[in-house]
Order: C-alpha cells, then sequence, then structure tokens
C-alpha cells in the first residue's frame, strides 16, 4: 500500500490489482474491507447445526493512512478505530459461534520486547479491540510488521487474545531486529476443540518455523537462534508452578524423565509458549534439575543433579 506518495495517486490501487485477490476472492468481502476496514469468512456451517469450524476476520489496520490528526501522521502506525471495533463486534454477534476463530492485521496489537521498543508502529486504540476480542473469543491473532517472530499473550484476564507475530519471509531485516530475527515462514496447526484428550486446553497450537540460510536454503529454525524450530501455545500456566509439580512427582537425585514421559505427565506441554518453555527451565535448574534440549529448543529430557559430597549440586 503506497501510503506514502510515493509513486502511485492511488495509493490502493496496487492491492486492487493483485493476483490473487487480496484479502479474499469474494466481491463482498472486498468491498467490506475496503469500506467498513475489515471482511469475516467463515466456514460452511455443520449439518447438525453446531458451531462453524472455523472463522477468519482480516482488519485494515491501514486504513487512515494518508490522514493526519493530533498525534501525528497516521502513516506512522497502524490503527483499528473503536467505531470499526464496535462494527466488528455487533457484527460477530448475529453470527454462529465458530470453535476457531483467527484475526489477521499487519500492525502488531501490542509492543514487543528487548528490541525496537522505541518503534511505535502499533495499532492505536487496541486496547477497545482486545477487549472485545476477549468477550466474543477465544481468539488468536497473526500480524506482521516487526519482521520478527515472537508469541505472547494480549492484555486482560485468562482468556485474553494469543498472539502470534509473524517473522518475515524476504524483507530485509534492519536495525536491532536484524541482530535477532532472520528471515522465516512458520505453519500454525490448531488444536482441535473437540478432542477430549487435553480438557484444560482452549484455543492452542503447534507451530513450526524455518529460516533462510544463505547457500543453504530453507532449514528449521534453531532454538540458539532466539525462536525454536518447533513450539505451541494455549497453555496457561505459572512455569515456576510446573516446575514444582515436575520435581514433586518423585525426580530424585540421579533420575530422569525423557519427552515422552513429561508429555504422558503433561499432555498440555506441547503447548506451552517459547516464553514460559524458557522460564520453566530457568526454575528447573533452580530446583536441581537440569534440562537438555534438542536443536530446534524443545525439551527432550529432565535429570535431577546429584549433588557431591559438600553439599553442592553438580
Amino acid at each position: 500500500m503506497d501510503s506514502r506518495g510515493g509513486t502511485e495517486i492511488d495509493p490502493r490501487g496496487v492491492l486492487f490489482d493483485l493476483a490473487p485477490l487480496f484479502p479474499h476472492d469474494a466481491d463482498a468481502s472486498r468491498a467490506d474491507y475496503w469500506s467498513r476496514n475489515y471482511c469475516i469468512i467463515d466456514a460452511a456451517a455443520p449439518a447438525d447445526d453446531g458451531p462453524i469450524p472455523w472463522r477468519v476476520v482480516a482488519v485494515n489496520s491501514s486504513a487512515f493512512h494518508g490522514l493526519s490528526s493530533k498525534q501525528g501522521e497516521e502513516l506512522d502506525h497502524g490503527r483499528v478505530s473503536k467505531r470499526t471495533t464496535n462494527r466488528l463486534e455487533s457484527d460477530l454477534q448475529g453470527r454462529a459461534p465458530a470453535q476457531i476463530q483467527i484475526l489477521l492485521l499487519h500492525h502488531h496489537v501490542e509492543q514487543l520486547p528487548d528490541v525496537d521498543t522505541d518503534e511505535h508502529g502499533q495499532v492505536r486504540e487496541a486496547e477497545h479491540l482486545l477487549a472485545m476480542l476477549e468477550r466474543t473469543g477465544p481468539w488468536l491473532v497473526v500480524h506482521g510488521h516487526k519482521h520478527r517472530p515472537y508469541f505472547q499473550y494480549a492484555r486482560g484476564g485468562a482468556g485474553s487474545a494469543a498472539v502470534f507475530s509473524a517473522a518475515s519471509m524476504a524483507a530485509f531485516a534492519w536495525g536491532q531486529t536484524s541482530s535477532i530475527a532472520s528471515n522465516q515462514v512458520h505453519l500454525i496447526t490448531l488444536w482441535d476443540p473437540s478432542d477430549q484428550g487435553v480438557p484444560t486446553l482452549g484455543l492452542a497450537a503447534q507451530f513450526r518455523s524455518w529460516s533462510w540460510r544463505p547457500s543453504i536454503g530453507w532449514a528449521e529454525a534453531e532454538g540458539a537462534a532466539g525462536w525454536p524450530g518447533r513450539g505451541g501455545f494455549g497453555w496457561r500456566i505459572d512455569p515456576a508452578a510446573l516446575a514444582r509439580m515436575i520435581k514433586a512427582a518423585g525426580l530424585g537425585p540421579g533420575l530422569a524423565l525423557t519427552a515422552a514421559d513429561l508429555k504422558m505427565r503433561h499432555p498440555e506441554l506441547p503447548f506451552l509458549a517459547p516464553s514460559d518453555i524458557e522460564n520453566l527451565a530457568r526454575q528447573l535448574d533452580n530446583l536441581g534439575i537440569a534440562v537438555a534440549r534438542d536443536s530446534s529448543g524443545e525439551i527432550v529430557e529432565l535429570r535431577a543433579k546429584i549433588p557431591d559430597v559438600s553439599g553442592v549440586i553438580a
């Protein structure tokens, strides 16, 4: 979208002419996206009149680019206005419930930590959008803009949206981001809510990520590079409490638990977010449990450290 007036007087012209059509091939969806700043694509309703399998909402967070406000030029950030959020909520309330709901937009709804924290391109008025998503959830939000893979839960309670920041597949990373993020693609596989094997989960998913390596090509991302090649999200538990549970289950000195053992005890573990996995590893280490992980960042074994004769854990 040529929101900076670089080459054309029609900033949306390129998007109108894309093939395949953007953001959807249905005329009504495209009309909604450009006139109402969002469109809703629903799966076909099941024969038994139950909830539909999935719903995708595409939101135009660049809808106000080209305008100016008291806060400055709109092109410097995203925006989902409160009026847009209210229209979207009213629209959702008139539809059948969906088992899985995904919201797609360009700009990030929450600031990402550690790098580029002085960059404030995130969605303005996002607090209204996030509160609405919590009321009508559960939701998975997928955004770009930051060129950096990351996962976090949005502000709010236990039903707040799950927010996945996708890395850039091809754009050149610049500034601080270039030191921690490579070009990546992701595959997110959502957990089936009708699966009774893990009843404590709400919206949950597992993902795989591949990084582009010069002279090599696409290869599974390595956890040591800052983002795991395999992981998940959706299990919301305090990592410190989980570490104590694992310790209390009888992992004595010299004993070990394999990944299969862990999954049998805690079937939700594959849905623990990457930052929670890191925190869990730290908490376990503090409790005298060594954590072995593979190149993608997944836990493959836990082993209780053996105290030496002086009582120091080694």
